[in-house]
């Protein structure tokens, strides 16, 4: 989606529908039932794919950029590809152990050894299994809309190793699954995720998570 910076390479995904009316909002434990049960019924997706569209609003931008691609999700072995249609020819990709990065026609592969990579790379996972308790996060607060279940909660920068302070996610009251997730940082920049037009349990050809040549 977004075509300014580094941060949008390592694809900051987000969320939060913010248009829906919520009913009710409490401070709970990482251990509720709920959250339990978004982790639990994504253990039975095995794969997804969709339609996604992504906002990004830094500090320093009079208004928010908004880009589009399809989101192709792999549970085992950790596969995750972000290809943007526009702009196109624009790629992020996990599989397993490695980051690739392809903008502009040049392709960047980074493993696990890159802490910052390897965080956002975690941080991004755990949050499209519903795992997201395993982040360690803080302040965690829970809300209902009328279509989804929408957790808020604080991210120590130092343990995450990323500039994102704070998270927000909506899972579909439907299916469980992940439709919305944003990533802030101190300042308010943001970069908000919403996913659309899911199909669990698809079959994607691996050569969807092949890294492309680099040039």
């Amino acid at each position: 989606m977004i075509k300014v910076s580094v941060m949008r390479n390592y694809f900051l995904v987000a969320a939060l529908l913010m248009s829906v009316h919520v009913f009710a909002q409490t401070s709970i434990d990482f251990s509720c039932d709920k959250a339990t049960k978004i982790a639990k019924a994504n253990e039975k997706v095995s794969s997804f794919t969709s339609t996604f569209t992504q906002t990004k609003k830094m500090s320093f931008m009079d208004a928010p950029a908004v880009s589009e691609g399809t989101c192709s999700y792999v549970r085992e072995g950790n596969k995750l590809c972000m290809k943007y249609t526009k702009p196109a020819g624009e790629l992020m990709l996990i599989n397993g152990q490695s980051i690739t990065i392809s903008r502009g026609g040049k392709a960047r592969t980074m493993s696990a050894k890159n802490n910052k990579a390897n965080a956002l790379a975690n941080m991004l996972l755990s949050c499209t299994k519903g795992e997201f308790a395993s982040l360690g996060a803080s302040d965690l607060t829970y809300n209902e809309t009328k279509t989804a279940f929408v957790y808020t909660m604080k991210v120590d920068i130092e343990v995450g190793k990323s500039n994102i302070s704070k998270l927000e996610l909506a899972y579909s009251k439907q299916d469980m699954t992940m439709v919305s997730l944003s990533m802030i940082e101190p300042d308010g920049s943001y970069t908000l995720y919403e996913l659309s037009g899911k199909q669990l349990n698809a079959k994607i050809d691996d050569s969807v998570f092949v890294a492309p040549k680099k040039k």
